[in-house]
């Protein structure tokens, strides 16, 4: 700071001064003089930065607090244990964001006794911009939810194009030449626990898939929702897979992929990801929940978070 750098600049010339009037007694008066303003000078610089800190570390406290109450209610947002035991046996959930608050979000949504919605989203951005994003989605989706309790369609490829739409609409992004440009990547999941039949819809996120011990990944459209450049009218693409006891089903936002780390400080990457889950899918989700993550962490070192992390796993 500009401040500090002169703080400096009048220490060092008290001290000559102080020097000067040790070695010389004549024109005394002057060098005292000359001396005492400069130690006024620095006291009030002093003071003034000292000041200036004060109230910087008030506002930054003032902000702090302000984004973990945010990162409270982004968290009330999430479903809670018991909705999460009423739909699944064996899951595991990693939810991390890279700062307090996130782009990343998930949903869990009961249909009937039956049938369950899975939502696993990207918004655009971290820390506050996507946290904010989040909130938007939120809204759309309880709409949604709400929609599909009075007999509406619950099917992921629609529920993902109604998305598109309403952040297309809400955040005036239906032309080119708007000013704002936000969306997300994200799957959706319909599951039926009866009929084992699993619908999925993903915007540029797969699906993982172990199957008779076989990992398969199947892509969602390369086409993100809500942003100005994607399709009002895109109708995304929906996949119906009949599941057996004991099948293994991922879904993971790009945070977890795109982290670098390694000796070449490249991304994870989808394959490291593949198998990793490849040679744990048997062992209980909990324990791969925690092989995720330690395989993460190894894998970025010393390296920043790059962004958000979410990834769910469910056992059949």
């Amino acid at each position: 700071m500009e401040q500090e750098k002169e703080i400096k600049k009048l220490q060092k010339e008290v001290k000559i001064l102080t020097k000067k009037l040790e070695r010389s007694e004549s024109n005394r008066a002057n060098l005292e003089k000359l001396r005492d303003q400069h130690a006024i000078m620095l006291e009030n610089y002093t003071n003034d930065l000292l000041k200036q800190k004060s109230e910087i570390q008030e506002q930054n406290k003032l902000i702090s607090d302000s984004i973990k109450h945010a990162s409270m209610i982004q968290f009330a947002f999430l479903p809670d244990e018991e909705t999460m035991r009423s739909v699944l046996d064996e899951f595991f959930i990693i939810w991390e964001p890279k700062d307090i608050v996130g782009g990343d979000i998930y949903f869990v949504e009961k249909i009937d006794e039956e049938q369950f919605l899975l939502f696993i989203i990207d918004c655009a951005g971290h820390g506050v911009p996507g946290a904010l994003m989040t909130s938007l989605v939120k809204a759309i989706q309880s709409s949604m939810i709400a929609d599909i309790k009075v007999g509406k369609s619950s099917h992921p490829a629609m529920l993902l194009s109604e998305f598109n739409t309403n952040i297309k609409k809400a955040l005036k992004q239906e032309s080119k030449d708007s000013k704002s440009n936000s969306g997300f990547d994200g799957g959706v999941i319909l599951f039926n626990k009866q009929t084992k039949l699993l619908h999925f819809a993903g915007a540029h996120t797969p699906l993982f898939l172990i199957q008779n011990a076989d990992l398969e990944m199947i892509k969602g459209d390369r086409h993100s929702v809500g942003y100005r450049s994607s399709d009002y009218n895109h109708h995304f693409q929906e996949h119906v897979i009949e599941l057996k006891e004991g099948d293994c089903v991922y879904l993971t936002t790009d945070g977890y992929l795109d982290q670098l780390g390694g000796e070449k400080e490249l991304s994870f990457g989808k394959k490291r990801f593949k198998q990793v889950i490849k040679e744990n899918y048997n062992l209980p989700m909990f324990e791969q929940k925690d092989i995720l993550l330690n395989e993460l962490k190894a894998y970025q070192g010393q390296l920043e978070r790059v962004d958000d992390v979410t990834v769910f796993g469910f056992r059949v």
